[in-house]
């Protein structure tokens, strides 16, 4: 057995040693490095969008859009009965993003919808009927197997 004593612990103060086979530089010269280097180089999104300017009403819905989310045990319960067996945290996540993004869109089409038709007030169960039929028809899409009550007549 080797009786030698350990390396001596590094303080988070104390500077990194040069470590020899990496190009002999410490992490601040790397860091450095990076910096001035491709990092700098990289494009920042720009502060403006290149979509235009929502309108105050879809700004209002945007932001409560943004603030809403789907219960994640419920879409977890959800999927796992569609399944047949659990599912991880993980799809559950991602099934809620695209059930977020989903309902947005049904809705974006019930309020068009309402406008075409000259109803007054809020949606109605039939302006999110006619925006899914809607939705189906430009995405060509068919449900067979599962579909909820709500959108059935």
């Amino acid at each position: 057995m080797d009786n030698r004593t350990p390396p001596p612990i590094q303080r988070k103060n104390s500077k990194a040693p040069k470590r020899p086979g990496r190009g002999g530089s410490s992490r601040g010269e790397f860091m450095q490095d990076i910096s001035e280097g491709s990092a700098a180089a990289t494009p920042v999104p720009s502060s403006t969008p290149s979509t235009p300017p929502f309108s105050p009403e879809q700004t209002e819905r945007f932001e409560v859009y943004r603030r809403s989310a789907l219960s994640k045990p419920n879409i977890k319960k959800l999927v796992s009965s569609i399944l047949g067996y659990s599912c991880s945290n993980n799809i559950s996540i991602v099934v809620a993003g695209f059930a977020k993004i989903f309902v947005g869109e049904i809705v974006e089409k019930a309020l068009d919808v309402k406008r075409e038709w000259g109803s007054e007030g809020p949606i109605s169960p039939d302006h999110l009927r006619e925006a899914f039929r809607r939705y189906k028809q430009e995405k060509k899409l068919s449900f067979h197997g599962y579909q909820r009550r709500l959108l059935l007549h």
